[in-house]
């Protein structure tokens, strides 16, 4: 990962299934990469549609965040 050099983003929930101790150390061993901890799991803040929730849409937030990331 030390050797990544692309414009990087670490996107993960705080109840992903991937570590939080393991988003950090990706994080730390890619050079520059930015890091987004959003509340809840993949599914919630990705919009996957069996973990929606009426009335709740916050993967359109998170869309947002990704594409000003993607635009800098």
């Amino acid at each position: 990962m030390a050797s990544i050099t692309a414009k990087t983003l670490i996107l993960t929930g705080d109840k992903d299934v991937a570590t939080l101790e393991h988003t950090l150390k990706m994080h730390q061993l890619i050079a520059g990469s930015d890091l987004m901890i959003i509340p809840g799991g993949h599914g919630d803040y990705l919009g996957e549609i069996t973990t929606l929730k009426a009335g709740s849409e916050p993967y359109r937030q998170v869309t947002i965040l990704i594409e000003r990331f993607l635009l800098a």
